[in-house]
């Protein structure tokens, strides 16, 4: 049994010609995934909560031993970006060797010799 809302809105719709009813459809289609998408969100956040409360509290018992430093004095994205960067003592063949190095895969100058 459909509620009067819903009984309400049929008969706009029906007063509407094709097209317009196949776009509002379509626009409801839409608002109906973002509310299914929305609630899934929402569930996986809740399934997560106690894990992101015990983040934020090994985090301030960081911050509060010298560990780590607050986001916040970090600066910009751009100045955390520069912090999280650096560079590293590698091969000269690094580039075009990396999935040598990092998968272990051959060579590339053994496997085209």
């Amino acid at each position: 049994m459909m509620s009067l809302a819903i009984n309400t809105i049929v008969k706009m719709l029906e007063s509407l010609p094709d097209d317009l009813q196949e776009r509002v459809a379509e626009h409801i289609r839409e608002f109906i995934a973002d509310l299914e998408d929305e609630k899934r969100w929402n569930a996986s956040f809740e399934r997560t909560q106690e894990n992101l409360v015990a983040a934020a509290r090994q985090a301030r018992q960081e911050i509060a031993a010298g560990q780590s430093i607050p986001m916040d004095d970090l600066g910009n994205v751009w100045d955390i970006l520069e912090a999280l960067t650096g560079t590293t003592e590698t091969s000269a063949d690094w580039s075009a060797e990396h999935d040598h190095y990092l998968y272990g895969a051959p060579k590339r100058s053994e496997a085209e010799s």
